[in-house]
């Protein structure tokens, strides 16, 4: 079926769902909203970043199964892109969480309450349920279909600017790269991180000058959009960038 199709079934289709609190009406607009224009995907307040970032690629990638993904979601309650079987717990399908719009709940939410088996993940507050490790991502991308998936990622250890280089050169051809940092990288009140950080958020790694000199650029996708972020110092890059996954999307036959 084509995006077109699967979506003119969902909006002449059930108006309840698996998730009784999530509107058809909202969960269908947000369905074209993002098919429209990607960058909208977004977390919120949520912890959920992994899953953002993973489905952002997936929506860029085949937006066919992004959308079959998230409507037979919102439908069943249980859904597959690929080999990857997303079923989250009933907490998680019951929740009706502030700051996170519908649809991006039933995506991302969805698929980071799965892959729990100690946490459910039930409140956009939850922040230990919802931390993606890079073994997790990179088992999503190869269940969905990705190929040359590789992992090359610390959580408590940077990694130097050959990484961030191999990752902007892996970004330029045309695979996804999914990039841990630690937040203080992009946030508007953040900078250089000491010795105690850790990673903590996932993004997009769309492409960039990288570091010239002792300044850095790099485009990076996180929180609903795109942009280029300069940066004075190039230490602020390197001391918050924890490696990357990447991953290519096999093209149909």
């Amino acid at each position: 079926m084509s995006v077109e199709s699967i979506v003119a079934a969902f909006a002449n289709g059930p108006k309840t769902g698996a998730f009784p609190h999530l509107s058809h009406t909202e969960v269908l607009q947000g369905i074209r909203n993002r098919l429209a224009n990607p960058d909208m995907i977004n977390q919120g307040d949520a912890s959920l970043c992994g899953p953002a970032s993973f489905l952002y690629c997936l929506l860029k990638d085949d937006p066919e199964a992004w959308v079959t993904y998230v409507t037979q979601m919102w439908l069943t309650g249980s859904a597959r892109i690929g080999k990857l079987e997303v079923k989250p717990s009933k907490d998680c399908r019951n929740a009706n969480p502030p700051g996170v719009k519908a649809v991006d709940w039933v995506a991302l939410a969805s698929l980071r309450d799965s892959e729990n088996t100690l946490f459910d993940y039930q409140s956009s507050s939850n922040e230990v349920g919802g931390i993606t490790m890079p073994r997790t991502m990179a088992s999503w991308f190869e269940k969905a279909g990705y190929k040359q998936v590789t992992n090359e990622t610390n959580l408590f250890v940077t990694k130097g600017a050959d990484s961030l280089k191999t990752a902007l050169g892996l970004a330029g051809q045309r695979r996804r790269v999914c990039m841990l940092i630690n937040a203080r990288m992009i946030a508007r009140d953040g900078g250089v991180s000491g010795f105690f950080s850790t990673a903590n958020h996932w993004v997009v790694l769309q492409g960039g000058a990288g570091i010239t000199g002792e300044q850095a650029s790099l485009d990076i996708w996180s929180w609903g959009a795109s942009n280029t972020h300069g940066f004075r110092k190039a230490e602020r890059v390197l001391t918050n960038h924890y490696g990357y996954v990447s991953a290519m999307r096999a093209r149909a036959a």
